[in-house]
């Protein structure tokens, strides 16, 4: 018995996943010239820690030592429907 995709439109009908095109193209510079200044409080993360993608944006968050500057909210793991969600669960933040 097979399960029902959980988001259905991320998979063809084969069941491969089709990525979400990139809704981000800009890139944050130290300087602010590229529209998006490094600057503490202004950039915030939202992530989840079941997500693949997320841990990128996790670990180079520490290694830069950025914790100060770039805050982190996370989800609950399980997504539904409607997506990643605010929960009051073991390990994920509250609604900011």
């Amino acid at each position: 018995m097979s399960a029902k995709a959980q988001f259905p439109s991320e998979q063809t009908a084969e069941g491969q996943f089709v990525r979400q095109e990139d809704a981000f193209h800009g890139w944050v510079s130290a300087d602010g010239r590229s529209g998006f200044p490094a600057a503490a409080g202004r950039y915030h993360l939202y992530v989840s820690y079941a997500c693949p993608w997320a841990h990128r944006t996790i670990i180079v968050r520490r290694l830069k030592a950025l914790e100060d500057a770039v805050g982190m909210t996370v989800v609950d793991p399980v997504r539904d429907e409607r997506g990643w969600a605010f929960r009051d669960v073991p390990g994920a933040s509250s609604d900011p």
